[in-house]
């Protein structure tokens, strides 16, 4: 078995139904979900390659368990769909992938997140109607308040990007609310922290592991 293989296995066989590799990951799609952390500090956490600037969400369709991946274990091992066809080859796949990078990039974070928000108002006035959702855009909403919002886009098949969010630290009771979080919530919310505390709540959910 391969180094990747190796990493790959002990990383998402766990979150799969299936027993084998090449079965486990014919069960992941990527999400849409899509992570511009503007530094070379990411790790891959299919094959743990370090040095990562862009991640990719994916998730498995049986288990619903998240990963972020970089796009060459995508355009080589996770299938991507496009319009419900499947992409074949690797330089498809790369191009694909090049090109909802470029959409990502083209359209600003505000106007992304009040799309989203605006969606969830359609489906659930009573939960996001408010005007502070808005208001408190720029601000940065609580751990708990994104969230919601992260679950509610699951249900409801809305792409979430956290990094179209902030969290706003600076009150302890969030901070709380960060370290409460399961591991995996924490890695869907990250790219809403500031930069300056990614390091230490890395370091604290790493100490829980």
């Amino acid at each position: 078995m391969t180094n990747w293989a190796e990493k790959a296995t002990a990383n998402i066989l766990h979150l799969s139904k299936a027993n084998n590799l090449a079965e486990a990951l014919r069960e992941w799609i990527t999400t849409g979900g899509y992570e511009d952390s503007h530094n070379i500090e990411e790790i891959c956490e299919l094959c743990e390659h370090e040095g990562l600037r862009y991640q990719y969400e994916i998730e498995n369709l049986t288990t619903l368990r998240t990963l972020w991946v970089g796009s060459t274990c995508i355009t080589k091992f996770i299938p991507l769909y496009e319009n419900g066809r499947e992409v074949i080859g690797e330089e498809a796949k790369a191009n694909l992938l090049r090109r909802r990078q470029t959409e990502y990039e083209n359209n600003s974070r505000e106007e992304r997140a009040f799309e989203l928000l605006h969606k969830l108002t359609q489906k659930h006035s009573d939960k996001f109607a408010q005007s502070s959702w808005r208001s408190n855009w720029k601000l940065g909403y609580s751990a708990k308040q994104l969230l919601m919002i992260s679950v509610y886009c699951k249900q409801n098949g809305f792409t979430f990007n956290s990094a179209d969010f902030r969290i706003n630290t600076r009150r302890e009771r969030v901070v709380d609310q960060v370290r409460d979080l399961e591991y995996w919530q924490y890695r869907r919310l990250r790219a809403a922290l500031p930069k300056s505390r990614r390091a230490d709540f890395d370091a604290y959910f790493r100490r829980l592991a």
